[in-house]
């Protein structure tokens, strides 16, 4: 089953912030709040803008108990808080 996919942001000054995100319909991921079209600018103060920078911030994450992804959804900003148990 594909989760989804990714795109670069590409803000009005052509600079890369954050990538967009493409959920499927039955995505797993979006049971942890995420939807199609968030812009995920950074987990854990860690700025992201592709899945390199994202499979980085996964690995740095692997031995927390908490993260937090900043995303705009929107245009709103927000701020996802998750506990890992």
């Amino acid at each position: 089953m594909k989760l989804g996919s990714v795109r670069a942001n590409k803000e009005a000054d052509g600079k890369l912030r954050g990538f967009r995100v493409g959920l499927s319909k039955c995505s797993l991921l979006r049971e942890g709040w995420l939807r199609t079209g968030d812009i995920v600018r950074d987990v854990n103060g860690v700025e992201v803008h592709d899945v390199i920078g994202a499979i980085g911030a996964y690995l740095r994450l692997r031995k927390e108990d908490h993260f937090e992804i900043n995303l705009t959804r929107r245009g709103q900003p927000m701020v996802l808080r998750y506990e890992l148990i």
